[in-house]
């Protein structure tokens, strides 16, 4: 619940003006696994490996678990909506953030096209944070989190998941 909070709280920050014009540059190339399941709910599409279980919960929140009940990732409609042009200053803003709290950034923010992505860590987790738009400035942000030890076992399925997330 604190990371969908500071979640909304990051995404009424970091408005650079940014422009209103419509750009339809697509998101990297990342391939989507055959196997992967598909959600669609009201405000988002997203696929997801089949041994992960997808809830909604409440008006705002897609979580995926994993079969022990663990949350691997959070998936947040922005009431605010974050347009392209405003990705890369919500995710700094975001490491900021988090920065505060213990977590440290692995590498850059990287945008492209509609969406940001960052790696923070802390002692024991690896937390993916990412923020997908579209051109009508509706976005989704959340964050695929798990613990240091799985790396191995999850690392190869972060990317294909957020990426395959689709904002209505």
């Amino acid at each position: 619940m604190a990371v969908a909070a500071c979640l909304m709280m990051f995404a009424a920050c970091g408005n650079n003006g940014g422009s209103t014009k419509e750009d339809n540059t697509p998101k990297e190339e990342v391939a989507i696994p055959e196997d992967f399941l598909q959600y669609d709910c009201s405000g988002l599409t997203i696929s997801y490996p089949k041994d992960l279980h997808v809830s909604w919960d409440g008006d705002e929140m897609v979580n995926l678990r994993n079969d022990d009940g663990s949350v691997f990732i959070d998936a947040t409609f922005s009431s605010w909506g974050v347009k392209k042009s405003e990705l890369n200053g919500s995710v700094k803003n975001f490491v900021s953030l988090l920065k505060n709290q213990g977590w440290e950034p692995t590498g850059d923010p990287v945008v492209k096209g509609y969406i940001a992505t960052c790696v923070l860590q802390n002692e024991s987790e690896i937390n993916n944070f990412f923020i997908v738009s579209n051109e009508k400035d509706h976005s989704v942000s959340g964050s695929v989190k798990y613990d240091k030890e799985l790396a191995a076992e999850y690392d190869a399925l972060v990317k294909p998941i957020i990426y395959s997330i689709v904002v209505k």
